[in-house]
């Protein structure tokens, strides 16, 4: 019985992992892959960015499985065309967004980060 109890503890410690590595695109840079492609997005800005990023980023920008960024940090550090570039083709750890968001929505967060995200 005892045994029982640690294998399904187990299984649902595996389980809780594989959520929270695939919530943030879990470091692979695959495209449909994710709930992103099978989810309704929101065009603007702020929408789209809670439903993509914040789960890793922070509703405020402010991080957490994925590094702080908002006006002070993407905005000083990234141009529209760059910040936008890097959604769309990830970076490190986070997965690019081509194959799962439309380059309109992709523009907005972009945009959205580097204006009024951590304001």
């Amino acid at each position: 019985m005892n045994d029982r109890r640690r294998n399904g503890s187990i299984a649902a410690l595996a389980l809780a992992v594989a959520t929270l590595a695939g919530a943030c695109g879990g470091g692979a840079k695959t495209g449909s892959s994710s709930a992103a492609a099978t989810q309704p997005v929101p065009q603007s800005g702020a929408a789209a960015y809670g439903f993509a990023c914040s789960s890793c980023h922070g509703a405020d920008g402010s991080g957490g499985q994925g590094p702080a960024i908002g006006r002070t940090l993407a905005g000083s550090k990234y141009d529209q065309v760059a910040l936008a570039t890097l959604i769309t083709n990830g970076k490190g750890a986070m997965k690019g967004y081509a194959g799962d968001l439309d380059p309109a929505t992709i523009e907005a967060i972009a945009l959205y980060v580097r204006t009024e995200l951590g304001q």
